[in-house]
């Protein structure tokens, strides 16, 4: 999705557990594509773990593009065209309905395992 290699529908649910700028930098780019975003956080705010001036600045930028924020949900699902998520202090659900593409921004360690894997395959074929 960061590289534009993805087909990315016209209404986003960014699922985003860290509330980091990870999450604050998919919406925007997102919204600024012409997306429907829903910006949905474990926490109070988005970027709550991110200097105080940068973030109200980027809520204040995200709130223009039209970003829905949905604060103190955990994700718990996704079908069809509905995400389904769990409000973290009362346990209710919240359901995001008419959604094209669920995005992830749950962590940035990289994961390379199965592309090292793959570089060994190749390697003995040849």
């Amino acid at each position: 999705m960061l590289r534009d290699e993805v087909n990315v529908g016209g209404s986003v649910v960014v699922a985003d557990w860290r509330c980091d700028w990870v999450g604050l930098g998919i919406a925007e780019k997102l919204a600024r594509a012409g997306c429907r975003v829903r910006l949905c956080v474990n926490g109070y705010m988005p970027g709550q773990t991110i200097q105080q001036y940068v973030r109200d600045n980027w809520v204040g930028i995200l709130h223009k593009l039209g970003v829905e924020v949905i604060p103190y949900v955990r994700l718990f699902g996704a079908d069809g065209d509905a995400v389904y998520l769990q409000h973290t202090t009362s346990g209710e659900p919240v359901i995001c309905e008419g959604v094209d593409t669920l995005v992830l921004a749950q962590g940035h360690d990289s994961v390379a395992g199965l592309e090292q894997e793959l570089a060994i395959s190749v390697a003995s074929c040849t």
